[in-house]
């Protein structure tokens, strides 16, 4: 099992200094048990030609194997030893957790009454890099449309979440038109870093046009109350900006070039054990608040 194990981690974190790391074992130790685990089977299943080493066809074809073997050991342990997992260490984007900590936390027990959830909010780069090192089980991330992660974190896609410009009711602002024509403002928006911001900004620079921020701050309460204060726009989820808390302080003009979405995914360790259902129903929760979200009613002009 150990040997498997070894195999699994070099293929997932990509090298053997890596793997190693991964099992808090030496590197020539982890060389030994891929190497036991090739005599056994009788196949060749790294390519030690390439720098890092790279699994070969058979190489992909155990890794496959051995992660059913090890998830089924794993299973095996919790129902004949009794073994209960309970603690789901789980991450989310700044730009999410506002809109998905409450129902996640709240509707977690009907996943399981035992299960308790500890959560990270940071931005989705930082919560993969934490998923690699192990600090997390899992993570809800946001990428641009053109970016997949990485297969090695088992992601399951979840859904697309629409930001739209949104601006104080009392501000003079266009009920309708083109991303140049509100550009001027200033910004209430996310701090470098953010999937949202960056979509902005490379518009802007496509336009010539260059952002005026009036605040960088994260947290979408602290961002809608200065946008309703009048204090300048800013790029909200549409769900959360024509909800009733706000659809009355805050108008969603009709931009005809820009309505941005960003794909949400979960991203997640290997070998989670009886914690997996529990993360796919995590996953599911997140789905369907985003499946409410396209019912929701049409933008509100100024």
């Amino acid at each position: 099992m150990e040997d498997m194990r070894a195999l699994v981690a070099v293929v997932e974190e990509g090298s053997l200094a890596h793997a190693a790391a991964r099992l808090h074992l030496t590197q020539p130790a982890i060389t030994r048990r891929i190497q036991r685990l090739e005599e056994d089977l009788q196949a060749v299943l790294l390519d030690r030609e390439q720098r890092p080493s790279k699994p070969t066809r058979d190489g992909l074809r155990a890794y496959r194997e051995c992660v059913s073997i090890l998830r089924a050991s794993d299973q095996l342990r919790e129902v004949v030893g009794g073994r209960i997992e309970t603690e789901l260490r789980i991450g989310i984007s700044y730009a999410l957790a506002d809109r998905f900590v409450s129902p996640l936390f709240n509707r977690s027990r009907a996943i399981s009454p035992d299960l308790m959830l500890e959560f990270t909010s940071e931005r989705s780069g930082a919560l993969r890099e934490m998923l690699a090192q192990q600090r997390l089980d899992a993570a809800i991330v946001l990428l641009e449309d053109h970016q997949r992660p990485d297969p090695r974190e088992h992601p399951i896609a979840i859904g697309t979440e629409g930001v739209r410009i949104t601006a104080g009711r009392g501000m003079d602002v266009p009920a309708a038109g083109s991303l140049a024509d509100y550009a001027a403002f200033p910004w209430i928006i996310n701090p470098d870093g953010c999937g949202y911001r960056k979509t902005l900004d490379r518009r802007l620079r496509e336009l010539g046009i260059p952002m005026t921020v009036a605040a960088s701050v994260w947290g979408l309460p602290l961002q809608l109350q200065l946008i309703a204060e009048g204090a300048g726009i800013g790029l909200i989820p549409q769900s959360i900006a024509l909800s009733e808390r706000w659809r009355d302080r805050v108008a969603v003009p009709a931009v005809d070039d820009f309505a941005p979405t960003l794909d949400v995914w979960l991203v997640r360790a290997g070998h989670l054990g009886g914690l997996s259902a529990a993360v796919e129903g995590l996953a599911e929760i997140v789905a369907e608040e985003l499946r409410a979200s396209s019912d929701a009613p049409s933008p509100i002009p100024a």
